[in-house]
């Protein structure tokens, strides 16, 4: 992984200037439109690799005579979740982010962390486990929480992916730096969900299309296409972008400048690093254990 695309936590800890989320998921949006082409082919591989682990899967509990419950399904679900998607998903960010800085992503640059998939995995895997903890009381707070969770979580897999973070690490960075910004965070969200549920609606008004006739039918059928192109070539990209685009600016990643700097386009304020390596003494943040003292931005532990 390239230090290029890594950043600073320190610059991203420091950072006292709200994100002007408008502004961002405007950019985002313009990277949507111009330059998706490069992860429209990585999604499109994150689609067929789950549609073969399923398929895997499938083919495994038959030959196996295995008896299929709800509590294997769950099981099963998780584990495609964690070993299959979850490395897509960190080659979709490194994508995205590539793409946000005008940079052309390849197909090694998605394929990058199933070479090495276990920082990721790992993380998926306590992301998960932590989302499951609301369920214990209930589907109302288990909802709640995880909607939560959703939103403290966002940089966990970018962090674990891009600034190669451990697991703990990972979640630990995500949450300080989404609660630091959690105003941005959360109405980024709230925009998201307002469109998947947009999405919805369209899908129930749809069916009720199709029970009207043939005619109904064909404008199901033409309607359903419509909302899928929506759904993969701009609602999803545009979460993925925006994210990147968050950590880009957050983490003070510039494509003509080094990996510490800021880049004098993003919708915020310059904040001095200069007390970068002082301030990072009274965070108590985690480290690698054979990380140099002298290096303060190192958060990966």
């Amino acid at each position: 992984m390239q230090e290029q695309f890594r950043g600073s936590y320190q610059h991203a800890k420091s950072h006292t200037q709200k994100l002007d989320i408008n502004t961002i998921m405007k950019g985002a949006y313009e990277h949507v439109k111009t330059r998706r082409g490069p992860f429209m082919g990585a999604f499109a591989w994150t689609l067929l690799l789950l549609f073969a682990a399923v398929l895997f899967v499938g083919v495994l509990i038959q030959v196996l005579s295995i008896e299929i419950n709800e509590r294997v399904e769950e099981i099963l679900g998780i584990a495609i979740q964690t070993l299959i998607l979850a490395p897509c998903v960190a080659g979709l960010y490194l994508v995205s982010l590539k793409t946000t800085l005008t940079i052309k992503p390849t197909r090694e640059d998605f394929f990058l962390y199933f070479q090495n998939p276990w920082r990721i995995i790992g993380t998926a895997i306590v992301i998960a486990l932590f989302t499951q903890v609301g369920l214990v009381f209930g589907t109302a707070i288990g909802l709640i929480w995880m909607a939560i969770t959703q939103i403290l979580f966002t940089l966990a897999i970018p962090m674990a992916a891009l600034y190669q973070a451990k697991p703990f690490a990972a979640v630990i960075g995500s949450m300080q730096l989404a609660w630091q910004n959690i105003g941005a965070f959360f109405i980024f969200h709230l925009v998201l969900f307002a469109f998947y549920m947009l999405i919805g609606i369209g899908v129930v008004i749809l069916i009720t299309f199709a029970q009207a006739g043939s005619a109904g039918m064909v404008a199901a059928i033409l309607g359903g296409l419509a909302l899928t192109y929506v759904l993969f070539t701009r609602v999803i990209p545009l979460y993925f972008f925006t994210i990147a685009e968050m950590y880009r600016i957050l983490f003070g990643i510039s494509p003509s400048q080094d990996a510490n700097s800021v880049d004098g386009n993003n919708p915020v304020v310059n904040v001095d690093q200069d007390d970068s390596a002082e301030s990072s003494k009274d965070e108590g943040t985690p480290r690698d254990a054979d990380t140099d003292t002298n290096k303060p931005d190192d958060f990966r532990a």
